[in-house]
């Protein structure tokens, strides 16, 4: 969990720890740093954050993806079923594509 300056944030970095501002969660671990997210941090001079590895980025997709395909798995055999599998995979490809 390296500790990064705001200097080199980028969008789609997830906040491995809270992020907690005059005794306020802003942020709660787990978060991904949008563009919107990023300015409002820089707009209260936050100097660093902790971030997960950029390393292991891709493995959450993996991983649910992985999971979606089991739960689904009891229910393929209903066409809206795995019509809403299919564009719950969809989202989550494309947010991975758009993360940066």
């Amino acid at each position: 969990m390296p500790t990064i300056s705001m200097d080199i944030v980028v969008n789609g970095d997830i906040l491995a720890t809270d992020l907690i501002v005059n005794d306020v969660v802003l942020f709660e671990a787990g978060t991904i740093l949008t563009v919107p997210r990023i300015e409002i941090l820089r707009a209260l001079s936050i100097a660093e954050v902790t971030v997960e590895s950029r390393e292991s980025r891709g493995n959450w997709l993996n991983e649910t993806l992985n999971n979606i395909d089991l739960r689904f798995s009891y229910v393929e055999n209903i066409p809206l079923m795995l019509r809403m599998k299919t564009w719950i995979r969809d989202v989550l490809i494309n947010l991975e594509a758009n993360r940066g």
